[in-house]
């Protein structure tokens, strides 16, 4: 049974870290903007998740992490700035 989280139906904070680690091993092995952008997606979800709030440092990172992989072109277009969580 997977551990309870505050909002119905939310994956728990492990599956979604397990889904990112997968996606950085396959980004690794082929780096792609298609795959960058579904690491921000999956942080992204990781960030608003409602455990992080019990978790101030993981946030952070996530936030840190959004806005490095933002970078890497994965999220911006041309004429479009992204918006910065941190």
């Amino acid at each position: 049974m997977a551990p309870a989280t505050d909002s119905p139906g939310a994956a728990s904070i492990d599956a979604l870290q397990a889904g990112l680690f997968y996606l950085l091993s396959r980004y690794a092995a082929t780096p792609s903007e298609a795959i960058a952008t579904a690491v921000v997606h999956q942080l992204s979800v990781l960030w608003a998740h409602p455990q992080t709030d019990l978790l101030p440092v993981q946030r952070n990172l996530y936030a840190k992490l959004i806005n490095e992989w933002r970078l890497r072109g994965a999220d911006s277009r041309e004429g479009t700035q992204p918006k910065w969580l941190n």
